[in-house]
């Protein structure tokens, strides 16, 4: 590229934690050798945020989040000629290590007491400080309104959640009363998890309703989980997704999700179950107990054996679906259920909030 000619336009991460930042050691030109910020070219049809959290998963391996500009500049370093948006952000798993990968010899977690050690150009040190100056910024407000900065997601505490009454809302029952209305009702009467399942809607649709169910979510202190949409899920800040056999992998959900987020997946049998364990799901969803009014596809009764038999093999939570109502806790329960999840008993009953309440309080006594 001759100087004068229009710049390549680029993105770059300063994904900071609070000892280090992450750096990369090119392994071509026009950088060869030399330490940056993970980064690149943007892509036809990306925005820069987009971009940039991409390269830096294709050059660490981390799933970082973008949070705002901290400068753009020209980097030009004839005959290369590049425009580069630099995003402050931070990484979903703040302990995760990086590996090397695309066109990277190296990269590191580096402290900032060993800077000086690593050849770093002067502007790369310079948007360096002002990244560092806008990370004590975004602390500082919290701290002064005596609030705690949003933390990633840790899908360690997540799991531990799995517990109680899980909410699977249905716009389809009752008419007028959509996905929000169910959720909101269900988590006023204690829900412990609520899963947006819509197979109709586009996603244009769904994502809007999907933050209202998410926001509503963390008010009440609830997980949010999104049924089939590993996008959906994502784009809403869900805090996983539930899918099906037939679904996307979980290998291949978990390296779009990062690994902060929840992957549930329905199972049928001891070999699906050691597979799910094996790629990494973090709970099980078991049915039809007792047949499904609501699922058209799901089968005939599999009864509480299976949750007996599958308890034997899995160490992970299980979640017994399949026309589960009050009575039928206890046994459910017995059975070796984590968690029982109901669709029509909350979504179609007259008084959503009370029956909730009601199953929330009876599974409370099985105890």
């Amino acid at each position: 590229m001759t100087p004068g000619a229009r710049p390549v336009a680029g993105a770059a991460v300063v994904c900071l934690r609070a000892d280090a930042v992450l750096l990369v050691r090119r392994a071509q030109p026009p950088n060869a050798g030399r330490w940056s910020f993970p980064g690149g070219k943007i892509e036809p049809g990306e925005t820069a945020r987009q971009a940039a959290e991409r390269e830096a998963w294709e050059e660490t391996g981390l799933r970082v989040r973008a949070l705002e500009v901290v400068d753009v500049f020209d980097a030009i370093f004839p005959p290369y000629h590049y425009c580069v948006v630099d995003y402050l952000a931070e990484c979903v798993d703040a302990a995760a290590e990086p590996a090397a990968a695309d066109d990277v010899d190296e990269a590191r977690w580096v402290s900032y007491t060993d800077l000086e050690a690593h050849d770093l150009t002067e502007a790369v040190r310079l948007v360096l400080a002002r990244a560092r100056w806008m990370q004590e910024v975004r602390g500082a407000v919290p701290r002064a309104l005596g609030l705690a900065p949003e933390a990633p997601l840790d899908r360690s505490a997540l799991r531990t959640r799995l517990a109680g009454i899980y909410v699977v809302t249905d716009a389809t029952l009752i008419p007028g009363r959509g996905h929000a209305e169910v959720a909101r009702a269900a988590l006023a009467g204690g829900a412990a998890v609520i899963q947006l399942r819509d197979k109709q809607a586009d996603a244009g649709v769904l994502l809007p309703l999907a933050r209202e169910i998410g926001a509503l979510c963390r008010a009440s202190g609830a997980l949010f989980i999104v049924n089939d949409r590993v996008d959906l899920a994502l784009a809403a800040d869900a805090d996983g997704v539930h899918l099906g056999q037939t679904d996307l992998p979980i290998r291949e959900a978990r390296r779009l999700l990062g690994p902060g987020r929840l992957i549930g997946i329905s199972v049928e049998d001891e070999q699906q179950v050691r597979a799910a364990q094996a790629a990494g799901a973090d709970y099980l969803g078991v049915g039809a107990i007792y047949g499904s009014a609501t699922k058209l596809d799901a089968g005939a009764p599999v009864g509480l054996e299976q949750i007996r038999r599958l308890r034997t093999v899995s160490h992970l939570p299980l979640v017994a679906i399949g026309g589960i109502t009050r009575d039928r806790l206890p046994a459910v329960r017995e059975a070796g259920a984590d968690m029982a999840a109901v669709v029509g008993a909350v979504a179609a009953a007259p008084d959503p909030e009370t029956v909730a309440r009601d199953l929330v309080r009876t599974w409370g006594a099985t105890c």
